[in-house]
Parts: C-alpha cells; sequence; structure tokens
C-alpha cells in the first residue's frame, strides 16, 4: 500500500475581497475621523448628536475589513463573512428608509450597493469552492 501525498497549492488571494476589505477600511476610518461627515454618507444628515455613535460605526466597517482581509485567502472563510456581513447594510439602509424616506435615497443606493457587492463575493466565493478553483 502506497501513501499518495496530496499536493496542495497555496491559496490565492481574491483581489475582489481585498477592494472590499480596502474600501470598508477607507470608510470606517472616515466614520472615526470625522463622525459628522460619517453621518451624512451614512444618510443619516450631520444634524446627528451622537458623534460616538458614528464612531462606533467606523469600528465595526474597520473590524469587517479585518475580518474580510483575514478571510480573503480561503473561499469558505470569505463565503461566511461576506454573506454574514452584507446583512449589515441591509439593515443599515432599512434604518435610513425609516428614519428619512425618500431624502436619504443616495445614502439608499450606497447601502444596497454595499450589501449586492458583499453578497455577490459571497457567490463567487461559493463557486470557487464548488468548482475547485
Amino acid at each position: 500500500m502506497t501513501r499518495r501525498r496530496l499536493s496542495r497549492s497555496a491559496p490565492e488571494t481574491r483581489p475582489s475581497t481585498v477592494a472590499l476589505a480596502f474600501a470598508l477600511a477607507v470608510i470606517g476610518l472616515l466614520f472615526v475621523a470625522s463622525p459628522r461627515t460619517g453621518a451624512r454618507l451614512f444618510g443619516l444628515g450631520s444634524q446627528s448628536e451622537a458623534p460616538d455613535l458614528f464612531r462606533a460605526l467606523g469600528f465595526r466597517d474597520l473590524g469587517l475589513s479585518l475580518m474580510l482581509g483575514a478571510a480573503a485567502r480561503d473561499p469558505g472563510a470569505t463565503r461566511a463573512v461576506s454573506g454574514g456581513a452584507a446583512v449589515i447594510p441591509t439593515l443599515d439602509a432599512i434604518l435610513v428608509a425609516r428614519r428619512r424616506g425618500r431624502k436619504g435615497l443616495p445614502a439608499l443606493a450606497l447601502h444596497g450597493l454595499s450589501a449586492l457587492l458583499l453578497a455577490g463575493n459571497a457567490v463567487r466565493a461559493w463557486r470557487r469552492s464548488v468548482s475547485g478553483r
């Protein structure tokens, strides 16, 4: 009985996941450095009187960025992190829609795009894991 050695090539880092991680890091840093600007970008306007809440959102985005970056080499981890993270901008969009209505359309588009990119990244990772590439 001979033993066969399983050849495993080094996992390949996916640029799309790294790009999403970078974008989340930039957004997170913006929220931490300038909560009022972050509030406008988020869709709740600059009148927010809770700058620490928007800093917390920045820390959340920085954390997601680190998780995505760490998961970028493993399709299973990418799928889990991206899929789970897609829920966050979806819920953010619901919050903005309830608070701002039509006035929040630009922010709703941004939250929707974020959710679609994260969900799409999860689907791509799933396809890679199924196809073995």
